[in-house]
């Protein structure tokens, strides 16, 4: 059986939790009008935790840490120029958005008698849509163009191919949340500089801080076999929901071959990129 192309699972995923969470919505709407009598308040409470369970089984695949990752890459444009991007994890943000929004539904439907509780109870429920289930409905954090590598989703920032170091980055191990990705070091006046890009999720990693005492040395030789020769990007593959070794071997493939660059974010262009692993 041949599987879904990206798009697919992700355009079938965010459909089918939308769909969910309305019937949660009106589930909870329904139980209200019944005054939550307890036949309604166990449906109300019970249905939104199966559609979520079985959205979290159907769509297994696209989570962070699934061993059956898509092994293909969303062709679609930034900004009219073809890109390979990678699809945002769908599990667990779209049971995430069904149990959210019921939740809300309850809430509006379910008034306290205290509009201050009332107030404060709805707002705690949308947090919870936005922080839990926005996610999956987010840009691809992740873009491969013939420049280079754009890393982000609010302001994202370009890497072109030639910055990285060669052969760089290594495979992922299972699990890994963070791919460390060699560039070539920006003059120290120059901090916006092509090449240097701000840690996408800050240096609380124990290892991304002792990457980033040995960028900063004075002292850093430039032999490139060194670690103390590179600045380093920390690529977070929590939000990315394709193959992490795939997106590893990309990476070194169109950092060794610009003649391939051209055909990136085109049907040819990625069919010959998995024919080449």
């Amino acid at each position: 059986m041949i599987a879904p192309p990206p798009a697919t699972l992700v355009r079938r995923s965010r459909i089918t939790a939308v769909v969910c969470a309305a019937v949660g919505v009106t589930t909870a709407f329904w139980a209200a009008r019944r005054g939550w009598d307890p036949p309604a308040t166990l449906i109300a409470h019970a249905l939104p935790v199966v559609l979520a369970a079985a959205h979290q089984a159907a769509f297994r695949r696209l989570r962070w840490r699934s061993r059956t990752l898509p092994k293909a890459f969303l062709l679609r444009t930034h900004d009219g120029t073809p890109v390979l991007a990678t699809p945002r994890p769908q599990a667990p943000h779209g049971a995430g958005l069904i149990l959210c929004i019921s939740l809300v539904g309850a809430r509006i439907g379910n008034t306290w008698p205290n509009p201050a509780m009332d107030a404060a109870g709805l707002a705690v429920a949308v947090f919870l849509v936005v922080r839990w289930a926005g996610p999956a409905f987010l840009r691809p954090y992740l873009e491969l163009d013939a420049d280079g590598l754009r890393v982000g989703v609010f302001r994202p920032r370009l890497i072109p191919w030639d910055a990285i170091g060669p052969d760089s980055p290594a495979d992922p191990a299972p699990g890994a949340r963070d791919l460390p990705l060699p560039v070539t070091p920006s003059a120290p006046e120059d901090p916006e500089a092509p090449g240097r890009i701000e840690d996408p999720k800050g240096s609380q990693n124990p290892e991304r801080t002792q990457h980033s005492e040995r960028t900063q040395n004075p002292e850093r030789t430039d032999d490139p076999a060194s670690t103390d020769a590179w600045d380093w990007v920390w690529i977070d593959l929590r939000a990315v929901a394709t193959d992490h070794t795939l997106v590893a071997a990309a990476i070194r493939y169109y950092r060794a071959n610009p003649d391939a660059r051209a055909g990136i974010g085109t049907e040819a262009g990625h069919a010959q990129l998995l024919t080449s692993r």
